[in-house]
């Protein structure tokens, strides 16, 4: 899956009921049914995250004008560290592509790395991306 570049990428924070699909999901996001809108750039394209109540799995939903992609992420220990709001409150937030690529190694997008295997990976993967660019 080929992310989008920075400000296409929204972290919904609020716990996600996954036994809905991809349609389901999708419709959702569609309807700004997480108040994803205000951070949509009025793009055809748009990349949400999901997680589900418990933080063991997250869903990356990518929405295209022509299709949509969804993509399960499981760490293999842990839980995903998604920082809350000031309030108490789970709100959507903008991420950029670095971070989404240390969550899907990490689990978390801010703070020290949890294990220095996930720390070279990315490393070596903002190397490449860079190489490539």
């Amino acid at each position: 899956m080929s992310f989008l570049p920075d400000g296409h990428i929204v972290m919904v924070r609020e716990p996600v009921d996954f036994r809905a699909g991809l349609r389901r999901l999708s419709m959702r996001l569609q309807a700004n049914y997480w108040k994803t809108d205000l951070y949509r750039n009025n793009g055809p394209e748009f990349t949400a995250v999901l997680f589900n109540k418990s933080r063991t799995q997250c869903r990356i939903i990518k929405l295209g004008r022509f299709n949509r992609l969804m993509t399960v992420a499981e760490l293999n220990e842990g839980r995903f560290q998604v920082p809350l709001d000031k309030d108490g409150k789970l709100v959507p937030e903008p991420i950029t592509r670095s971070e989404l690529e240390r969550l899907l190694l990490d689990g978390t997008t801010h703070g020290a790395f949890r294990s220095a295997a996930a720390q070279k990976a990315w490393e070596r993967a903002q190397r490449n991306r860079l190489q490539v660019a």
